[in-house]
């Protein structure tokens, strides 16, 4: 038979308290999840004979995090985390055959842990698990608990375990829906497992910065973690946002945002849920161009962007936005955190149908008694032509720099300084911004 390595989920014979403590769906845990990783508390387990052994079956253990785990409400006098036999460890030394290019040659498997096969020509091999055909059945790797995690303590009582999965994860997603002048923003909480255990009970999601020092630990590549989630369930529940709140916010916890779901969560290996999140009041909402240059005497020309802008009056963490006007996609892109009360400013990609010329003349040279030029003062003109049907509120912003920076007449602090002008152009029509640069040593 063929040998391909996968992972199920059973468990060897261990205590009782032990067994339910990661069995999938056994018992309700505390769950926080994070944008990156998960914090997991299992419900309690009895400590007797002074020590207590977990298992963790390979594919689960790969996603925890090194160092995390700790067993609350008994004191721990030592911790042993030992790696269980591999599968295919019982055939070491029975005959085999390698399926590579199709040939089919015989050897013996020599090192399990490695694939290491010893060719019936002598030479060694290292194979792929596809590449393997053994004469028996080997084990399920779900078979075994391939690590095991056996605390020892002081005394006897019940605890409960805490660890830190990169395995399961949450982030949120928007849809910003705009027709005529109005537009409503939709926030929908993207909860991901990317492991092969399920997960069960009362979850809280965090949003912000949380770092984990990192211990040289990836994400695992045998689990194939793809963008849409492995081609995996996915299922989602945000067809009524306003009456069904999945999600509710309980504000802000030092520099992180809170929320909690309405309701237990149960998530499957590999399952991806959408809830729905927010439905913040918009205080503001407005589209508009941008043309954005660097201050240079030569001319130049191009095309603006496209951009929107609203306020929100709740907290929004980072995730990506997608943008629709009457229904119909104009873009997605990523929206930064902001507080509630603040200005969230969206860029969407170029507009060919509103076009600038930069046109650039040179109004004055200053010079110094030696002939040295002290300063240079332009005219900078910006002509907007739109084709579109429809006029629209247009921002120019020129950055210039250097020091000792003049526009139309007024001394400019930082550098660079910022110009920002605005104008409104027609539909199938054009539009003038002017303005006087004077640059010290020009």
């Amino acid at each position: 038979m063929l040998y391909a390595a996968r992972m199920t989920r059973r468990f060897p014979l261990l205590p009782l308290a032990a067994l339910c403590l990661l069995t999938p769906l056994a018992q309700a845990a505390d769950l926080r999840l994070y944008p990156s990783f998960a914090e997991v508390t299992t419900p309690p387990l009895k400590v007797e004979g002074g020590a207590v052994t977990v298992p963790f079956p390979r594919a689960d253990w790969a996603w925890t995090v090194p160092g995390s785990l700790r067993l609350l409400g008994v004191p721990v006098t030592r911790t042993r985390v030992t790696p269980g036999m591999h599968p295919l460890q019982a055939h070491e030394g029975e005959a085999v055959r390698v399926l590579r290019g199709g040939l089919n040659l015989p050897g013996t498997l020599v090192d399990a842990g490695a694939l290491l096969v010893q060719l019936g020509s002598g030479e060694y091999l290292t194979v792929r698990p596809d590449e393997l055909a053994l004469s028996t059945r080997p084990p399920s790797s779900r078979d075994v608990a391939d690590v095991k995690v056996r605390f020892e303590t002081g005394g006897a009582g019940e605890a409960r375990l805490l660890y830190q999965t990169r395995a399961l994860s949450w982030k949120p997603r928007y849809d910003l829906d705009a027709s005529g002048g109005a537009a409503t923003l939709h926030a929908l909480a993207e909860i991901r497992n990317a492991g092969e255990q399920a997960f069960s009970g009362g979850a809280d999601l965090y949003a912000g910065d949380v770092r984990l020092v990192p211990e040289n630990v990836s994400t695992p590549a045998s689990v194939g973690v793809g963008e849409q989630g492995f081609g995996a369930a996915t299922t989602s529940t945000a067809g009524n946002v306003a009456q069904d709140r999945a999600v509710l916010s309980l504000g802000e916890v030092r520099g992180l945002q809170r929320y909690a779901l309405s309701r237990p969560l149960t998530i499957g290996p590999r399952e991806t849920q959408t809830l729905p999140f927010l439905t913040p009041k918009l205080s503001t909402f407005a589209r508009y161009a941008r043309v954005s240059t660097y201050f240079s005497p030569q001319n130049s020309s191009g095309r603006a962007g496209r951009f929107y802008k609203f306020t929100a009056d709740a907290a929004l963490p980072a995730g990506p936005l997608t943008v629709r006007e009457d229904g119909v996609l104009v873009g997605t892109v990523g929206l930064g955190a902001a507080t509630a009360g603040q200005l969230s400013d969206l860029s969407l990609g170029a507009d060919p149908d509103l076009r600038f010329a930069r046109r650039v003349t040179l109004l004055n040279t200053e010079k110094d008694s030696a002939g040295r030029t002290l300063s240079r003062s332009y005219r900078v003109t910006y002509t907007l032509t739109s084709t579109k049907s429809a006029a629209i509120t247009t921002e120019v912003r020129e950055q210039v720099y250097g020091q000792g920076v003049v526009v139309d007449g007024k001394a400019q602090n930082g550098n660079p300084a910022t110009v920002v002008r605005y104008a409104a152009v027609p539909a199938g029509g054009q539009a003038n911004v002017t303005f006087t640069v004077k640059v010290r040593g020009g």
